[in-house]
């Protein structure tokens, strides 16, 4: 439909059984993966006398209770490790040894409140148990590994230990603190990656925790967030996107379905800056209306166009209140992305929404809104924003019954964002053009052009229309029924 519409408008496996369906699953939740739900059931068999690691036994079980699981580990003292140890038996049960001196220097944890008491200082040893809990929830075997694929596994676990650190109360700095310790090594070595690519991993985790499961009280990263902002996180629904750099593009993931304007891949640089959580609906583009009056383009310019089977038809009557086959929507469908509406039309609801909050709400551009598809800092390479299976995560044209469905009905990305892939198209703030090869920060796209773009595809589209790196672009004065908008500020 793409080119139609151009033309018409100008590791390794340990526990076999007890595999999940994939490291993070669909959920994205770790505690699937701690025990309960395991179609293999016990693959721990408890015996021995535990003696003096009873400490670090029961410090693990209520690790595994406060991660709402079962615990499955075996603890056992062993002067060979410094600290700490994930290992496997031959009848694949799964142990933690632990040296005796770590074991006193954990002795004296308290985990009788709901979370760990404030001012603890030991979340560098609770941290410990988390990395090597880490390796037995991420099947892996203690056996010799080439460099690279010994960097992987310690930056997996090191991602689990920031999930189970957040889950048991410690703040980002808080979980990252093991890392500064002498004995981790700033360059990395053999065995270990460097010390900068492990506290990325713990905040991957930490912040994949964070998102799935918001408490209500959580230490603020460094950043420009208020109060203030934070009540328009709530009322607007925006989720704040930590910047970073990525490939923008035709990444190895969207295989032979890119296009020309795909290329070349380059380094992008994005800063911190808010988006919506949802694309702007029926409902709220209605507000928008009725508190300014305000007449979309589809309205005093003829109508909006549709597409007919076989070309784009301009269709007097037309507009935002309408449905994708042109007929009027009714008040249920209130929820539903809007449609039939310009940029023109989505940068003056955006100036609307500026003034109402002294925010600046604007269009994302579209290096903002690609590194927001692909999960931001918690991207986990997805062909479409949240899965390399279309259906978990987007309305399109084998499933929408041929129009738009409620936001958020599907599963979020990594980001905790609904329907980047499809249902709507989404308008972005840049002109369209050609990309560079050289990197480049915070990129606002061409200064001048005739046609804006957007992404994300629509109910409408087939698969590869629904693609993260997917480009398109029409005049900004043309609506019609595949396109909408989501909303972006930085505060």
């Amino acid at each position: 439909m793409k080119d139609l519409f151009k033309a018409g408008k100008s590791l390794l496996l340990v526990f076999m059984l007890w595999k999940p369906t994939g490291l993070w699953g669909q959920s994205g939740q770790l505690s699937n993966f701690y025990g309960n739900s395991h179609p293999g059931g016990e693959i721990c068999v408890r015996s021995g006398n535990f003696n003096t690691d009873v400490d670090v036994e029961q410090l693990v079980t209520q690790i595994m209770e406060k991660l709402g699981a079962q615990n499955r580990f075996v603890v056992m003292p062993c002067d060979r490790t410094s600290n700490a140890q994930a290992t496997v038996d031959d009848k694949m049960r799964p142990y933690i040894l632990y040296n005796p001196e770590f074991l006193r220097s954990v002795k004296s944890l308290n985990f009788t409140t709901s979370t760990v008491p404030a001012g603890t200082t030991n979340w560098e040893k609770l941290a410990i148990l988390a990395h090597e809990i880490g390796h037995h929830i991420n099947y892996h075997l203690v056996s010799p590994h080439s460099e690279a694929t010994l960097h992987s596994m310690e930056l997996e676990a090191d991602v689990t230990a920031g999930d189970i650190l957040y889950k048991l109360g410690a703040s980002l700095a808080d979980a990252q603190k093991v890392m500064y310790s002498p004995e981790i090594s700033v360059n990395g070595s053999m065995s270990h990656p460097s010390r900068a690519k492990r506290l990325d991993a713990i905040e991957k985790g930490w912040r994949q925790a964070e998102i799935q499961f918001p408490r209500s009280r959580v230490v603020p990263a460094p950043g420009p967030a208020t109060e203030e902002t934070d009540a328009d996180l709530r009322q607007y629904n925006m989720v704040r996107v930590r910047g970073g750099t990525f490939t923008m593009g035709c990444t190895s993931e969207q295989g032979g379905d890119c296009d020309v304007d795909e290329k070349p891949m380059r380094q992008v640089t994005v800063s911190d800056f808010y988006i919506g959580k949802y694309e702007v609906t029926v409902n709220e583009f209605k507000a928008f209306v009725e508190a300014t009056g305000y007449r979309t383009d589809a309205e005093t310019d003829g109508g909006s166009f549709l597409w007919t089977g076989s070309e784009w038809k301009k269709r007097a009557g037309v507009n935002w209140r309408c449905r994708a086959d042109g007929s009027q929507r009714p008040a249920s469908e209130g929820n539903h992305p809007v449609l039939h509406v310009s940029w023109n039309d989505a940068t003056k609801y955006c100036g609307w929404l500026s003034g109402k909050t002294d925010k600046n709400f604007r269009l994302p551009t579209e290096a903002e809104w690609e590194y927001a598809a692909r999960g931001g800092s918690l991207g986990r390479g997805y062909k479409y924003a949240g899965s390399n299976s279309l259906d978990e995560v987007a309305w399109y044209s084998d499933n929408s019954g041929a129009q738009t469905q409620p936001v958020g009905r599907k599963k979020a990305n990594e980001l905790g964002l609904y329907d980047m892939s499809g249902n709507v198209w989404e308008w972005c703030a840049d002109w369209h053009g050609r990309y560079g090869s050289t990197a480049q920060s915070n990129p606002k796209g061409p200064s001048s052009g005739s046609e804006r773009v957007y992404r994300g595809g629509s109910w409408d589209e087939g698969a590869d229309g629904c693609r993260v790196a997917l480009r398109f672009d029409a005049p900004p004065g043309s609506p019609d029924n595949v396109q909408g908008f989501r909303v972006a500020f930085v505060p």
